[in-house]
């Protein structure tokens, strides 16, 4: 457990006071090596801030790394995920992390599976199937009813799978498809406040600028409504204050590599609240000290960037370039450091071989 003493509570507070009167800006202030090949592709990571680890999956070491966030250095790589699995993107893994709050971390793999992963023996201690042919990919967690929801992104029709999650038993309990998503599904992020998932849906139907988000209720086990989302291509997702969410819109299609602008809605309304040129995401997430969302804008314009965006506010803080294809991202609440894997190649000036940046206000 990481515990914050009164002093360093106030201090937080006295850091997100001031992060709202003059909002931070973001520089690269340590970078991780990954052991074994360089660090080719990877997929959605995630922190879990009680036991201060980080988790990324590491398609191309077959493994989920964890990095000790105090020390910045890769503690362990689990193994037993199929790897990259030449290229063919819907079959690679490992896939979407979701730690759940319980000392294990959830991981999508190629094989249609979800991989239960111990962290402190950092061991896979169960699998459990989704049933379908394809990876699965993102994961969400409902803290409250125990119930995790798995993303089948690259299955024809895509779908979710509900999975009751408490005390190490755990079984499927619903398997909701999607055949109106003609361009799959991606990142499911929990409402805590509404007691629902919202489930990003890049394209419904034949028009390229309609997408949806559909809002899940994991205990009546069903689509309960639908928030419209036009010119977006939402992909990730991340909840920020007063009823936002904020879309990591991709590109228009699969054959034209167009950005479209990043959106924050209202999730009552599915009302536009801003959109912000920084674009092309995948992964995105929200620190609630802070105050700020992180974009991995990989298909930005202007190329990729780590994109800052303050949510009280509603404006864009930062743009800082990264390296191609590199999409994912997670912030660390008590430190308020988001950590961003470069994907190795000759864009990444920093650490040709890939690495794990980490960049502080």
């Amino acid at each position: 457990m990481r515990p914050l003493c009164p002093l360093v509570t106030a201090l937080i507070g006295l850091i997100a006071g001031a992060a709202q009167a003059a909002p931070p800006s973001y520089k690269l202030v340590h970078t991780i090596a990954i052991p074994g090949n360089p660090l080719a592709v990877f997929d959605i990571s995630s922190i879990d801030p009680a036991l201060g680890l980080y988790f990324l999956p590491d398609r191309s070491n077959s493994a989920l790394d964890v990095v000790d966030i105090s020390t910045r250095r890769v503690i362990g790589q689990v193994g037993g995920f199929v790897g990259a699995a030449g290229g063919h993107n819907d079959v690679a893994g490992p896939n979407g992390t979701q730690p759940t709050g319980d000392g294990y971390v959830w991981v999508g793999d190629g094989t249609s599976t979800v991989k239960i992963v111990d962290e402190r023996s950092r061991l896979v201690v169960q699998t459990i199937s989704t049933g379908g042919t394809a990876r699965a990919d993102s994961i969400g967690y409902d803290p409250k009813d125990h119930i995790a929801a798995v993303v089948n992104d690259a299955d024809a029709p895509p779908f979710v799978t509900l999975i009751y999650t408490p005390d190490g038993y755990r079984q499927v309990l619903k398997k909701i498809s999607f055949p109106e998503a003609t361009n799959g599904i991606e990142q499911p992020v929990f409402d805590p406040r509404r007691g629902v998932f919202y489930v990003s849906v890049p394209q419904v139907g034949p028009n390229q600028k309609k997408g949806e988000i559909a809002i899940i209720d994991p205990v009546l086990r069903r689509v309960v409504g639908t928030l419209p989302v036009s010119d977006c291509q939402p992909n990730g997702a991340a909840l920020g204050p007063k009823q936002q969410l904020l879309l990591g819109c991709s590109t228009a299609n699969t054959t034209a590599a167009k950005p479209l602008p990043t959106q924050v809605i209202n999730t009552l309304t599915g009302r536009v609240l801003a959109t912000f040129a920084v674009g092309g995401s995948d992964e995105v997430s929200y620190d609630p000290t802070n105050q700020t969302y992180d974009l991995a804008a990989r298909n930005n314009a202007t190329g990729p960037v780590l994109g800052i965006i303050d949510a009280a506010t509603l404006t864009q803080l930062s743009a800082i370039p990264t390296a191609t294809n590199s999409h994912s991202v997670a912030v660390d609440p008590v430190n308020n450091e988001v950590f961003f894997p470069l994907t190795a190649g000759s864009s990444n000036t920093t650490c040709p071989n890939g690495c794990i940046g980490v960049y502080a206000p």
